[in-house]
């Protein structure tokens, strides 16, 4: 079976592969056979390079979901599950088609006949790729939100903080 290598093209004086970046830039003028083994050394490398995977934000609030983490992709992640129905068995499947989630097959009593879908470690990282952690205000912010105090906020950061 012959691997496809459509993905590897020479552009702009370079060897290139359009899959994970990477580039090898070719000086010109050049000898004919010189140039053959120079892409045949560039592409050995590359056959197998797989196409990167983009995560819609539906999919990434599946997987947020699935791991207890907020809408933003902060918290701690307390749970790994998610039991699909409708539309998001979809959305499941295709997360499990690129290796970010996984299916369980467990008792459809416990589940009420839906699937139920769980996340992999490419999954986690991906939840919380690019999350920025919370300013030292907006922490403020969060914690009066978590505290169920009955003071505005204003009181609360004025020195009267409830009981947390």
């Amino acid at each position: 079976m012959k691997t496809n290598t459509d993905h590897v093209v020479f552009k702009d004086n370079a060897f290139r592969c359009l899959h994970c970046g990477a580039f090898e830039p070719v000086e010109f003028p050049v000898d004919a056979m010189v140039f053959v083994r120079a892409s045949k050394r560039f592409l050995k490398p590359h056959r197998g390079c797989k196409q990167p995977v983009t995560v819609s934000e539906r999919h990434l609030e599946i997987l947020r979901h699935s791991l207890g983490l907020d809408y933003e992709g902060r918290g701690r992640q307390y749970r790994n599950h998610y039991c699909a129905g409708g539309e998001d068995v979809q959305s499941c499947e295709a997360l499990v088609a690129s290796g970010h989630m996984v299916r369980r097959h467990i008792s459809p009593e416990l589940t009420g006949g839906d699937p139920l879908f769980m996340v992999t470690e490419l999954g986690k990282a991906e939840a919380v790729k690019g999350v920025k952690p919370l300013t030292r205000s907006k922490a403020r912010y969060e914690r009066w939100l978590s505290s169920n105090c009955d003071m505005s906020f204003g009181e609360w950061i004025k020195g009267g903080f409830c009981n947390e």
